[in-house]
């Protein structure tokens, strides 16, 4: 059988089965104890030739302090035969990062799978998730929301100003190429006070945009 070539020309660790625990009880976790982001991908598919290897070399080229990291699923038959057994233990510790389709990108820290990325597949979306949100101690995202999200196109969005002091969110999910950015669309964030009586109230931000639907209590 004839395997295309997955491109990577520059900075990407390409993993095989020496970089995983195979033939232990957790098959699955990684030989090294470094921060890894690891994109799952079929080089034969149209998303990774259309903007996910761009992305991941941009990343390699750009990210300190991790590794960008890839897992070819059609070459790597003995890693993706780990994770399908993986999957197929319920009670393995590791068996809520096992069962997924492709392309899915996972962050490990400490050797092991600790959260799953479920944001906007675009390299400003996923290198402020890696910087702000991956490599803290701590950070997981246990559930896969979507396999393969849409590619943003690289020329829809400009470079802006970050905004000084933004509190990055803590799920995956509201990661975008303009959250943080001046100008751009900001998730609602609920800041809590006190009333005269020393109850908490719960409000939105009034320097972002409220389209949550909360209504304070009266």
């Amino acid at each position: 059988m004839s395997i295309v070539s997955d491109g990577f020309s520059r900075g990407v660790k390409k993993l095989g089965a020496r970089d995983f625990w195979l033939g232990t009880a957790m098959p699955t976790a990684l030989q090294s104890r470094e921060t890894h982001i690891i994109l799952f991908f079929n080089p034969q598919a149209p998303s990774f030739q259309q903007g996910y290897k761009e992305i991941w070399m941009r990343l390699a080229d750009n990210i300190a302090g991790v590794t960008i990291a890839s897992v070819n699923v059609v070459v790597q038959e003995d890693i993706m035969k780990a994770f399908i057994a993986v999957a197929s233990d319920i009670d393995n510790p590791l068996n809520q990062f096992s069962g997924f389709g492709v392309p899915t990108i996972i962050v490990y820290r400490n050797r092991w799978p600790q959260a799953y990325y479920n944001g906007e597949i675009s390299y400003g979306a996923i290198s402020k998730w890696i910087t702000a949100l991956a490599v803290k101690p701590g950070y997981h995202e246990k559930q896969l929301l979507i396999d393969g999200l849409e590619l943003i196109d690289p020329d829809q969005y400009v470079d802006q100003t970050r905004l000084q002091n933004f509190a990055y969110p803590t799920s995956s999910q509201s990661y975008t190429s303009t959250i943080g950015e001046v100008g751009g669309q900001q998730p609602a964030i609920a800041v809590a006070e006190l009333d005269e009586d020393g109850n908490q109230i719960l409000e939105v931000d009034p320097t972002e945009d409220d389209d949550s639907g909360f209504i304070p209590p009266e």
